[in-house]
């Protein structure tokens, strides 16, 4: 959705641009037909004052009225005459001949033909479908043609700055420049409110002020300039309840502000707009679910399904955004223990049945999409032995989908098949060898090593660096087991074995320097406990760990410092255990 609203928002600026030319370039078009004359009223008045006007208009640089010529000419080929063009067939005439303005005036004249009452008058720019209207006036005397011209020339210049307000504002918009773009936006709707395109387009540039990648704004200014859109789009839709892009813009831009059930609202009402249609459904189902609200996109879809429940169309992306859905609730429940939520897990169910419904009526012809989500569903719901089965369906007819076989490999390591589980993700390095600079290995290495098996998993791991991994990635995922599972439980000597795997690898001297602070703070701590007994043995045997202890820790000097350690007051520490130890075995040694 957001790319389509980019295009439409582009496209729409573009389109007012070559519409409407530049003065430099080509004069604007104007259609000036006579004032309509109701029936009974004399034709003169309006003929001559149209005509005054043309002359007045052909004295601008940026615009010339039509020849009257060439107005009879086209009037003649599509058999209409002057006095039929009232402000509907007006306009229905401009776009025929290429106007880019349209005039509409209607009069009425006095019994004694003295006085003209001119009414209904509009400049209808042809690009945007809407008018400027002009305060009727009356004129009086012979010279009330000339008056009558004079009066609406002078409000013309109106329509010639408004012109160029919005050629400006769409011009600026198309350059991305926001805050000029903006000021002539609101010097057109200063000019005329009701100029709905108008203010559609600064809606508009505030939604793509609130979306700008090159400079993208915080999140406060972010919501600050979505709101200022919706107000925008709102006084478009009070104009047109049914104003099919303010409809759609509205939606997606409510849900984005966190409204899920106002965007929904609005996208209903476009629905009205175009009833019936499952292309248009899934279209505003798709961005509703490209908006943040997965959720109204299901149950939007769901409005499809209920006269068509077996339609294999509507089922793939009704789960499709019930799975979107579920995800989303699992995301937001993520906690200390997360546990899966009940209407997550309703939901992937309900992802399972669609798409095996779907898979029915489809047969050969079901997406590996379909089944790839089939899989990840019974992997969210802990039903790794019904992943299994899926993946080894599809890998029957397609027996190096890479995706599949990942997934396959999570079901059986779920299933505590370890050695079989990094057997069937290693062979991913044969199907596609450009996966990745080692992830498949690093995958392979992590989960031997998180069941304990450190020496199996080391291979893996160095094999990793040799497909062009970072060693130093490497040897921190080592160095992060050796510390929660090792120091932070104070399981020692397993933090001391994985602390020299993980210094094992060439690592760079930051790397290098935390990874000593934190080998001798834990042979530190492995000291401490075996010089418990303050025995001649317990200090021989603590002695050494301790002045190993000191040398590492002074190693990782920096580091400590990095990390806001105190190091000195360590050291002293160490010393003082170490003064201790001496004093222990000279004395009974």
């Amino acid at each position: 959705m957001i790319g389509r609203l980019t295009r439409i928002f582009l496209l729409t600026a573009a389109g007012v641009l070559t519409a409407v030319p530049l003065a430099a370039q080509q004069r604007f078009r104007v259609l000036v037909p006579d004032f309509y004359a109701p029936d009974g009223t004399r034709r003169n008045f309006g003929r001559d004052a149209a005509e005054e006007l043309r002359e007045l208009l052909n004295t601008l640089p940026t615009h010339q009225p039509i020849d009257e010529d060439e107005i009879d000419d086209q009037l003649d080929e599509l058999d209409l005459d002057m006095e039929d063009l009232d402000c509907l067939r007006t306009r229905q005439f401009a776009t025929q001949i290429n106007a880019n303005i349209a005039l509409c005036a209607t009069y009425a004249e006095s019994d004694d033909r003295q006085t003209r009452d001119v009414s209904g008058i509009q400049f209808w720019d042809m690009t945007t479908g809407e008018p400027l209207d002009i305060e009727p006036f009356t004129v009086t005397g012979e010279e009330g043609e000339e008056q009558a011209a004079q009066l609406i020339f002078e409000a013309f210049d109106r329509m010639v700055q408004l012109t160029r307000a919005q050629q400006f504002c769409a011009e600026y918009a198309l350059s991305r420049q926001w805050d000029n773009a903006l000021n002539n936006c609101v010097q057109a709707l200063e000019l005329n409110p009701s100029a709905m395109a108008t203010r559609l387009r600064k809606a508009r540039i505030h939604f793509e002020q609130a979306r700008d990648e090159d400079s993208p704004p915080p999140e406060a200014e972010r919501t600050q300039y979505l709101r200022q859109a919706l107000e925008e789009l709102d006084r478009v839709l009070e104009g047109n309840p049914f104003h099919e892009d303010a409809l759609q813009l509205a939606g997606f831009v409510a849900i984005q502000l966190g409204d899920e059930q106002a965007g929904r609202e609005y996208y209903y009402r476009y629905l009205e707009v175009n009833p019936g249609a499952d292309a248009i459904r899934l279209q505003i189902a798709y961005e509703m679910a490209d908006a943040g609200d997965p959720t109204g996109a299901m149950d939007l879809v769901r409005q499809g399904l209920e006269s068509a429940p077996d339609n294999p169309d509507l089922l793939t992306p009704y789960a499709t955004y019930a799975y979107a859905a579920a995800d989303k609730l699992v995301r937001e429940a993520q906690g200390p223990s997360p546990s899966l939520p009940a209407e997550a897990e309703s939901l992937y169910r309900e992802v399972i049945d669609n798409l095996n419904r779907a898979a029915a009526a489809l047969g050969a012809d079901t997406p590996l999409q379909n089944r790839r989500t089939v899989m990840a569903s019974h992997m969210q719901l802990g039903e790794a032995a019904d992943a299994e089965r899926v993946a080894r369906e599809v890998l029957a007819t397609d027996p190096e989908d890479v995706l599949v076989i990942s997934i396959l490999g999570d079901a059986v390591h779920r299933q505590g098949r370890l050695d079989e589980a990094v057997e069937v993700v290693g062979s991913l390095r044969r199907i596609a060898p450009d996966q990745g600079a080692g992830n498949i290995e690093v995958r392979q290495g992590n989960w031997l090593m998180s069941a304990g098996r450190l020496n199996d998993a080391l291979p893996f791991f160095r094999q990793a660096v040799q497909q062009g991994a970072d060693p130093n990635e490497i040897a921190r995922i080592v160095f992060g087991e050796a510390v929660n599972n090792g120091v932070r439980r104070e399981n020692y000597a397993y933090a001391v074995t994985g602390l020299q795997a993980a210094k094992s690898f060439q690592v760079n001297t930051t790397t290098r320097q935390e990874f000593d602070f934190w080998h001798g703070y834990t042979l530190y701590n492995q000291a401490i406990q075996a010089q418990a007994p303050q025995t001649l043995e317990s200090a021989r045997a603590a002695l050494p760990v301790f002045e190993q202890a000191r040398d590492l820790l002074n190693a990782g000097r920096a580091a400590a410092g990095r990390s806001g350690v105190n190091i000195q007051q360590l050291l002293d520490a160490v010393g003082q255990y170490i003064e201790i130890q001496q004093v222990i075995i000279r004395r009974y040694g």
